[in-house]
């Protein structure tokens, strides 16, 4: 959840000047019978993301995301943020630029 002086993630909040990097990542699944449970029974078949927020030793991660839920995250920190954060993940999923 943003607030004007923080991104707030399970109570614990990391200030906007202060995040060093946004990494999202596909989530790992199993590649035997309960992978194939929890993707296609539990998750409907959706692949799941992961979004790491970093502030030097620091982290926030919300697991286990849908694709459009990753991508809602990753655009509010961008609108949100006061500085170039380094990004990795998707490509297409954020305007980005080269540092």
């Amino acid at each position: 959840m943003p607030t004007n002086h923080e991104v707030v993630v399970d109570n614990h909040g990391i200030d906007w000047s202060k995040i060093d990097e946004i990494e999202i990542v596909q989530a790992a699944r199993d590649k035997g019978p309960s992978g194939w449970f929890i993707r296609f029974i539990y998750f409907g078949g959706q692949e799941r993301y992961h979004v790491g927020i970093y502030s030097g030793r620091n982290e926030l991660v919300l697991p286990n995301l849908s694709p459009a839920g990753a991508r809602y995250v990753l655009r509010t920190l961008a609108y949100y943020a006061r500085n170039r954060i380094e990004y990795k993940g998707p490509a297409d999923w954020a305007a980005t630029v080269d540092a």
